[in-house]
């Protein structure tokens, strides 16, 4: 009963924060412009958003701290990629709200599902799971407090392969190798439970922990693109967390360590965001014999650029 009033209590600040922010975007926005285009000739097509904020207010302040800043996580930005993502900005308080609200009833409603989870051996397994959980929630909470949001993500598709890399800055990162150990010490229990290699190696200051997790045989499409297991690496460092998984995904995730590392210094949009639609057709081609799929892929492998 406690966790749900919690519950209702988050979400109700949730909305208020929602409506508020509604409230400031018309209160503070000067205008408000759209526009889609469409480019025949050149086969693209482009929307535009502008927002002109009136002078001195909440609006225009926030604005003005997103302009280009240092990429300290730019290898995200990985040639080739199906898609990547990359990030860096300094957000205000205020904007920390909503997401310290929600993180914070996340946490109630963890530690409730932990209190009614059957499968846990007794009070201090649950109790080393809340601990597990409960540094993880810290490091999140301090990250957000902190306001500066910086990382990325890429995923490589090819045909019979898929490799996913993500990661970011995080507050008293060493906290998470922690609970990763906390928590394997209970799941450890159960036998089915994957072996995990902790700190298999350093790397640019960033602590690898590998692990790999069996492919189900009744799903004969996932184990033609991961194979038999999944590789896993977990990489930890005092202030930056990754996490990559698919075949060579240690090889990936020092590449993206070896490209921040080049390109220190560098700046970068506060957020962009690409995605290459051919890779990620020629893979479903791969997996599924789908003529129509099929014939798209080759179309578009047959206009590069568009």
């Amino acid at each position: 009963a406690v966790a749900g009033k919690a519950g209702q209590g988050h979400h109700e600040e949730l909305r208020r924060g929602g409506v508020q922010n509604m409230v400031s975007l018309a209160q503070d926005a000067e205008q408000l412009t759209a526009g889609w285009g469409v480019d025949s000739q050149a086969g693209k097509t482009y929307l535009d958003v502008n927002i002109v904020a009136a002078p001195g207010t909440g609006l225009a302040r926030r604005l003005a701290t997103l302009g280009e800043r240092p990429a300290d996580f730019g290898g995200f930005l990985l040639p080739g990629a199906t898609a990547t993502l990359h990030y860096g900005m300094q957000a205000s308080p205020d904007d920390m709200q909503p997401l310290l609200a929600a993180l914070a009833e996340l946490r109630t409603r963890a530690n409730a599902q932990i209190d009614k989870d059957p499968g846990l051996p007794g009070e201090a397994a649950r109790a080393a799971v809340k601990e597990s959980l409960g540094l993880l929630f810290d490091v999140l909470q301090a990250t957000l407090q902190d306001g500066r949001l910086d990382g990325g993500a890429a995923i490589v598709l090819s045909p019979g392969a898929v490799q996913l890399v993500a990661g970011g800055r995080v507050t008293e990162g060493a906290k998470l190798a922690e609970a990763a150990k906390k928590f394997v010490e209970v799941a450890k229990a159960n036998p089915r439970f994957p072996e995990v290699r902790f700190d298999t190696e350093t790397y640019q200051g960033v602590r690898l922990h590998t692990f790999s997790v069996p492919v189900p045989d009744r799903d004969k499409n996932a184990r033609q693109v991961l194979g038999e297991q999944l590789d896993v690496v977990l990489g930890t460092g005092p202030d930056r967390v990754f996490l990559a998984f698919g075949k060579e995904c240690v090889s990936l995730l020092k590449k993206v360590l070896d490209a921040s590392a080049a390109g220190a210094g560098q700046t970068a949009l506060p957020a962009s965001l690409k995605i290459a639609v051919t890779p990620i057709l020629e893979l479903a081609a791969s997996v599924e014999n789908n003529p129509a799929v099929s014939t798209l892929a080759q179309a578009l492998k047959n206009t590069p650029g568009k």
